[in-house]
């Protein structure tokens, strides 16, 4: 769920960083997102060798929040 709401907020920083103009800062979010990317799918792995076979896609919605992301890299 962290990882997810991570994502989600740098996403909307990058928009506001991509509209400034501003390189260095992107460049940071960018890196930021692809760790919260490593840890989703790290996630999703643990909770399936745990025998949770839909890993992340168990949460599904919760108030309103979709936490199953099969598109993310």
């Amino acid at each position: 769920m962290v990882e997810v709401t991570d994502i989600n907020d740098l996403d909307h920083y990058l928009t506001l960083a991509e509209a400034s103009d501003a390189a260095d800062v992107t460049a940071a979010f960018e890196v930021l997102r692809d760790g919260s990317y490593r840890h989703y799918w790290a996630f999703d792995k643990g909770l399936k060798n745990l025998g949770i076979s839909e890993g992340c896609c168990s949460l599904d919605t919760i108030d309103g929040i979709n936490y199953c992301h099969p598109e993310y890299p």
